[in-house]
């Protein structure tokens, strides 16, 4: 070993130096945010290498961003590049550390990207290895081959912010969850207290109306009564539906049904609420429609799927096209001609609690779209969604024709 390399060893890895990673580890073990992440790499990663820069790339599809970086000059951050073009996208696509003492002889380096900074030698980390999300870059201003000690602290740095970067992701989708189902439990109740008001009011006026022998007037009083008290059952029903699923589906109950018959049942039971809503409801079946499946899923896809044709999209025609001509499969569409979906709604349609639209301008739990997704993955099925703002939404669910119950 050379004496650089002595000088190197000794100045990458000291025991004076484990206080410093274990402090690093655990600030990172404390962030709740990438931002947060990045910032603690930032500050600790150069001292612990003996660096001369450091970077924290992230991965964004086919490119990579320099997200942040500390070192004696300017290197790239804010800047993003083809993963293909850059060694820390070559990293990543490969899933494997980089090492290259002398970047002006390595056909990897984009030289035009390198001649204006100090780098003459440098090492490039995956961060998430096995899938990924970034990398961890190590600079030096000399010609520099990185010890296995220098390497294991890189490494150990990689694997922490992983680690971390995950737990702040998990956190955030927990509290993302925890702000729509507080949403959903509020728009809940306020469902829930509409029928049941409109019903105490009903039974006031009918008990006036009864004490001043006014029966007619008081039996059509009662008869909204028995509306709100059918739309009130109807909210429970659902909310219990939805409460049974997420702790644990029920299993199947197959039978042998024509969806033909599960679609034209259902178009029966909403047509009045569809023309209520100014739309037109239409069923167009092709081929063989018949398999196995549980009529109560099969009866909520379609109803779910139209129910939402109908509250999102009023005064469209709505088509329910029922398509069995494939071997193994029946396929369930729904389409509207309604303003459509944005890209960004698209993405969590299917998730509990998620709306189309604002809570403001339609009622709703959010939960009848991803009841239809847990019914078609239960039966060995997909569901997806193909709209556009403006241009209507159509909602296809794929089944096979013999759903397989798991033991």
């Amino acid at each position: 070993m050379s004496a650089a390399n002595d000088l190197s060893t000794t100045t990458a890895w000291s025991p004076t130096k484990a206080p410093a990673l274990i402090g690093a580890l655990h600030e990172l073990a404390m962030q709740t945010d990438v931002a947060g992440v990045i910032d603690v790499v930032r500050r600790r990663a150069r001292a612990l290498l003996g660096a001369d820069g450091v970077t924290f790339v992230l991965r964004e599809g086919d490119r990579v961003y320099y997200a942040e970086e500390d070192a004696i000059a300017p290197l790239w951050k804010g800047r993003r590049f083809p993963a293909s073009a850059c060694i820390s996208g070559w990293a990543m696509l490969r899933d494997e550390l980089v090492t290259i003492p002398d970047v002006t002889l390595d056909e990897r380096i984009p030289q035009e990207a390198y001649r204006p900074t100090f780098v003459r030698s440098l090492a490039m980390m995956p961060i998430r290895r096995g899938a990924p999300i970034g990398a961890l870059g190590a600079y030096w201003a000399r010609h520099h081959e990185p010890t296995p000690h220098e390497l294991m602290l890189l490494e150990s740095l990689a694997n922490a912010s992983s680690i971390a970067v995950r737990n702040a992701e998990l956190l955030h989708e927990a509290r993302a969850a925890t702000k729509a189902r507080d949403e959903f439990l509020g728009s809940a109740a306020h469902e829930l207290r509409t029928p049941l008001a409109s019903a105490m009011l009903h039974v006031e006026a009918a008990d006036r109306e009864l004490r001043a022998g006014k029966i007619e007037a008081a039996a059509a009083r009662l008869a909204r009564v028995r509306t709100a008290g059918r739309r009130l059952s109807d909210l429970v029903d659902r909310l219990l539906r939805f409460a049974v699923r997420q702790e644990g589906r029920k299993p199947l109950s197959l039978e042998a049904l024509e969806m033909r018959a599960v679609a034209a049942e259902v178009a029966e039971r909403l047509g009045p609420l569809a023309e209520k809503n100014g739309c037109t409801l239409s069923l167009r079946v092709e081929g063989d429609s018949r398999g196995r499946w549980d009529r109560d899923d099969t009866d909520a896809i379609i109803a779910n799927l139209v129910g939402n044709a109908v509250r999102y999209a009023p005064g469209s025609p709505i088509e329910i096209h029922v398509d069995g001509s494939a071997r193994d499969t029946v396929t369930v569409t729904v389409t509207d001609d309604g303003d459509g979906i944005a890209p960004d709604v698209r993405n969590r349609i299917f998730e509990p609690y998620a709306r189309g639209v604002s809570a403001i301008h339609e009622p709703g739990f959010g939960l009848g779209l991803a009841i239809v997704r847990d019914a078609a993955e239960a039966h060995g099925g997909a569901v997806s969604v193909d709209s556009d703002c403006g241009a209507g939404a159509r909602f296809r669910v794929e089944l096979p024709r013999s759903a397989r119950v798991d033991d």
